[in-house]
């Protein structure tokens, strides 16, 4: 657990890479159990500070060589980085299989992350709008980070206003709080791919 906090405290809060693997190499030097929080930890400093995604990818490996335990955190650390930074599609298609396969918990964090990479990156809406839709099936908590997301790919992606309406709608009938990102968003999708500038307007006063 000491060596876990430290590569946290010195890799993100210090924002120190290069310290942060020594100490995970420290931890095999001294024939330290390395468990799946060390492994966790060293993913999102390599990943989000150090933007290394072949290193996130060597580290996932070396989890299944040593059999360490994947969870949820593991997979959204892939998904993030080898998705959005590497823009890998394929791969996070692959993982988000290994994850129902593996019956590991899937949360809406992971769900908007999905929705992020195959909507934006792969251009795939319909594939976002399956993801969206199996939450409800799955009971699983649409949150204004994910409605946010749909409608960015349904409205920018799939130029689709009357759907990003619909899902905007559906956010009030349903007291999901509408946040800034939001409003931009369907600002953004109303001015500039349906021309309504009255619209557009409406939208930008409701937010005041």
């Amino acid at each position: 657990i000491t060596y876990s906090t430290m590569i946290d405290v010195v890799g993100k809060i210090g924002r120190d890479v290069t310290g942060a693997k020594s100490l995970f190499a420290e931890m095999k030097e001294k024939g330290i159990d390395i468990n799946t929080v060390t492994y966790n930890t060293l993913m999102d400093v390599i990943g989000k500070i150090g933007r290394d995604v072949g290193g996130v990818r060597r580290l996932f490996a070396e989890m299944k060589d040593r059999n360490v335990r994947k969870d949820i955190f593991t997979y959204h650390s892939m998904i993030d980085v080898v998705g959005k930074m590497g823009r890998d599609v394929t791969c996070v298609r692959r993982l988000f299989a290994e994850m129902k396969e593996n019956k590991v918990r899937i949360d809406e964090k992971l769900y908007t992350a999905m929705i992020d990479v195959v909507g934006k990156i792969d251009h795939d809406v319909f594939f976002a709008q399956v993801l969206f839709a199996e939450m409800e099936e799955m009971n699983i908590k649409k949150d204004t980070f994910v409605y946010s997301t749909m409608i960015d790919v349904v409205g920018k992606i799939g130029r689709d206003v009357n759907g990003a309406h619909k899902l905007f709608a559906e956010m009030g009938e349903k007291n999901i709080k509408k946040d800034t990102v939001t409003y931009n968003t369907m600002i953004d999708i109303v001015g500039k791919v349906s021309r309504d500038i009255n619209g557009a307007l409406t939208l930008f006063a409701e937010m005041k």
